[in-house]
């Protein structure tokens, strides 16, 4: 369901400069075999010179169709080398990074940005940044300020205030955790496309009708035995994913190995992870040492075993088929609360496995945290 993908950040001047990390962060799309990646695909650039930004995109520029310059990163090592969401206060030199790889690229630049403390600070900044010839502009609906657990709800009615303004394409971003989420954020924000990265490290087919599962809304409202066949059906949807991305790391090895495979499949498989019957799998997935071929034998045990047909997932899991957390809302007030409700029900041996289901649907339906 995707119709234009981002590589990974990229830090300008290691890029540029240090043909080690140029070689670890960049396989080469003319090397791989036919038909081996998708277009089109956006380079995403890192930094605060704009020769170095210019320098490292002209090495990759004929084998992309467009450069980002990412000024949305809120993370502290962004703040330390002084890139990303921490230039956004710096307009003038925002203006001339953008300016300078207009000029000097052979493709169109593109960028993505956070929202200003400041309505006004920040419709001026996108009135600059188009002034400079961008072709196109992302805006994560969310400060500098709001990330990890102070993540907040995403403001796609000020991301719609500055496509108003606005006379280039505007990507939203932020809060878009499912289809129908997606759906929402461009009907609000009147957006030209809808961004989505976390969300789609956790499902990757969010982007297609019918892909939403346990998320809430309607299904706040079923009864246990059709939640517990949506819950059955999340975690198959999930293992099979966790398949399929096996096979296409086998066939693509990532650079740095088993450390980028396992954390895709963490992500992957959160729901099922975080189920306590699930912790000595989770523990053999993380255990230092191993290989895909005991990542494909996790999988493998939970597809024939343990979720091997509802019934038997609800005895085994003692009906906690999965955790009622997403990978996407880790971060969201209430994670550790929900999490505890999950093992404390399954730890409760006095219990019937009848009872344990019950009573962790009804905590699960009462408990909504907020995008």
């Amino acid at each position: 369901g995707i119709d234009l993908a981002y590589t990974q950040m990229f830090h300008a001047t290691n890029f540029a400069n240090v043909k080690v990390y140029r070689e670890e962060n960049w396989d080469g799309l003319g090397n791989a075999p036919e038909n081996a990646f998708d277009r089109p695909l956006i380079a995403q650039f890192a930094g605060d010179s704009a020769d170095e930004l210019v320098r490292a995109a002209s090495l990759i520029q004929h084998e992309v169709d467009a450069v980002d310059l990412n000024l949305g990163c809120p993370q502290r090592i962004a703040k330390r080398g002084h890139y990303g969401a921490y230039l956004l206060e710096e307009r003038n030199l925002v203006v001339r990074l953008l300016s300078h790889m207009v000029k000097h690229l052979a493709v169109p630049v593109t960028t993505k940005i956070r929202l200003l403390p400041n309505e006004r600070d920040t419709l001026e900044l996108v009135k600059a940044i188009e002034d400079a010839g961008v072709a196109l502009l992302t805006i994560h609906g969310r400060t500098r300020e709001q990330n990890k657990m102070s993540v907040g709800k995403a403001d796609w009615a000020a991301i719609n205030k500055i496509k108003c303004a606005c006379h280039i394409p505007v990507v939203a971003n932020g809060g878009v955790e499912t289809y129908e989420d997606a759906l929402a954020c461009q009907s609000v924000t009147g957006a030209d496309a809808v961004m989505s990265s976390e969300g789609l490290l956790e499902n990757p087919s969010l982007f297609l009708p019918g892909s939403s599962l346990l998320v809430g809304g309607e299904r706040s409202r079923m009864q246990s035995c059709e939640r517990e066949v949506e819950a059955f059906a999340l975690a198959h949807r999930q293992l099979n994913f966790a398949q399929e991305y096996l096979e296409l790391a086998k066939k693509f090895w990532p650079r740095e190995g088993v450390a980028t495979v396992k954390g895709h499949l963490f992500k992957m498989l959160y729901h099922i992870l975080e189920v306590p019957a699930n912790y000595d799998l989770r523990e053999k997935l993380g255990a230092k040492g191993n290989g895909i071929k005991q990542y494909e034998q996790v999988v493998q045990e939970l597809l024939e075993t343990r979720y091997s047909s509802i019934d038997v997932a609800i005895v085994l899991t003692k009906g906690a088929i999965v955790s009622p957390v997403s990978w996407y809302r880790r971060h969201r007030e209430g994670h550790a609360l929900a999490l505890q409700r999950v093992k404390q029900l399954c730890v409760s041996g006095n219990a019937t496995n009848a009872g344990l289901k019950e009573r962790l649907l009804e905590k699960r339906a009462s408990r909504r945290i907020a995008l």
